[in-house]
């Protein structure tokens, strides 16, 4: 894996085929995490299932059961990462740097 100090893209191959990589930076507060989610029980949510509302839906076990995690445990955590695309360069980098400033957007309060 090397990095092009022209246009700042990593280059790779993988079974002969170029890979093109783009670092995307995170913003402060942000961060990637890989997470195990250890999940043993079930329960069934008290809200009113969609039977009670429509004669015509029977309800399902699987449908009103809903796996409750009982730990989320944080693997590794990283500020920044690697986009891939194959012969050509990314796209996908600056779309997901559009929605963590519209994410920023629409949940900081306007005063």
């Amino acid at each position: 894996m090397v990095r092009n100090s022209n246009d700042g893209l990593w280059r790779a191959t993988l079974r002969g085929r170029a890979l093109l990589g783009e670092e995307v930076q995170l913003p402060e507060g942000y961060a990637i995490a890989m997470t195990t989610v250890t999940t043993n029980k079930t329960f069934s949510p008290s809200s009113p299932t969609s039977a009670s509302l429509s004669p015509f839906i029977t309800p399902t076990a699987e449908a009103d059961e809903i796996e409750a995690p009982d730990q989320v445990s944080i693997q590794a955590c990283a500020s920044r990462y690697v986009v891939w695309e194959h012969d050509k360069a990314p796209t996908a980098a600056a779309t997901i740097s559009q929605w963590v400033t519209l994410a920023q957007l629409i949940h900081t309060s306007s005063q």
